[in-house]
């Protein structure tokens, strides 16, 4: 079809919005920071509800949106970008920023699209669950689950 674009799933980097630090571990920077090469990766996307009000006038209402959420799922090996190795480390240490101040991390993925293109998208959410393995004659890989707030956007949330 004229005008479709064929996205595989090899070709999605996450990025976190986390503390960049230097060699000795002080911050030198805060900006999105590649994690993984994302080798599976869902997204569920959720809408409460609420009952609309009957009143004198209506007497069978619709239903309302009240909230919307998701929740993102996925497996990453580690990258290298510009000689900085994206590790657990990184996310377990925006994770746990991120409990201490009771605030959501932000995170984008970019998707190089079968033209070379470039699609990104940016949400915010909680960092619910981080696992890793390291096999000692293998790569080293991630999974994450996060509970997303509002919704997925084109745009950059943290600004």
């Amino acid at each position: 079809m004229a005008g479709e674009k064929n996205v595989n799933g090899n070709v999605e980097i996450l990025f976190l919005y986390c503390d960049i630090k230097d060699a000795e571990g002080n911050v030198v920077a805060a900006n999105y920071y590649p994690l993984g090469c994302l080798t599976s990766n869902g997204i569920t996307k959720n809408n409460e509800t609420k009952e609309g009000t009957i009143t004198k006038c209506n007497k069978s209402p619709e239903p309302s949106y009240v909230r919307s959420s998701y929740t993102l799922t996925g497996d990453a090996v580690a990258i290298e970008n510009d000689g900085v190795r994206a590790s657990y480390n990184a996310v377990s240490d925006a994770m746990d920023k991120s409990i201490d101040e009771n605030k959501p991390v932000f995170w984008k993925i970019e998707t190089t699209l079968e033209d070379g293109s470039k699609e990104t998208k940016f949400g915010k959410g909680l960092l619910t669950e981080l696992s890793r393995t390291a096999p000692a004659d293998g790569e080293v890989t991630w999974s994450v689950n996060l509970l997303g707030i509002g919704k997925i956007s084109n745009t950059d949330l943290h600004v």
